[in-house]
């Protein structure tokens, strides 16, 4: 036919095969969705099996994060919903308390002004979060 004399067939023939692999590299059988994959893969044991125990009980925790220069950020404290081997995390009903690092001008004695750094504490109430693994510093849970 005309379709496989430009190739086609042989095109429907690799994209089997990605699928194919696709179906090896992330899951078990093909219906089963990437988070329910990622979830088996750490309900196995180990040092995970504490993250799954809180994702399967629908318990709080209490994640403490960094800047991306470095330094605490702040702490988040929510129910958690799904995490990965990358330790990225999903948590609803979120309480995060953070700094702010503000410049502000002072007065200085002899009536100069000088811009100086300051720490501003704020909180805020989120409905759902996605924290990366990298951004994650300390998780434990919450009191």
């Amino acid at each position: 036919s005309v379709f496989q004399s430009v190739g086609v067939e042989h095109g429907t023939a690799r994209l089997d095969k990605h699928r194919t692999a696709a179906v090896m590299f992330g899951q078990k059988d093909g219906n089963k969705d990437i988070m329910s994959t990622m979830m088996d893969q750490l309900n196995s044991g180990g040092p995970f099996s504490w993250l799954h125990s809180k994702v399967a009980g629908g318990g709080r925790v209490r994640v403490v994060t960094r800047h991306r220069r470095g330094g605490v950020r702040g702490e988040a404290i929510g129910k958690l919903v799904a995490c990965d081997r990358h330790m990225n995390l999903v948590l609803r009903d979120v309480q995060e308390t953070y700094c702010v690092r503000l410049m502000v001008d002072k007065q200085t004695d002899q009536g100069g002004h000088v811009r100086r750094p300051i720490l501003d504490k704020r909180r805020r109430t989120l409905p759902n979060v996605l924290l990366t693994g990298r951004s994650i510093v300390l998780l434990s849970d919450s009191l």
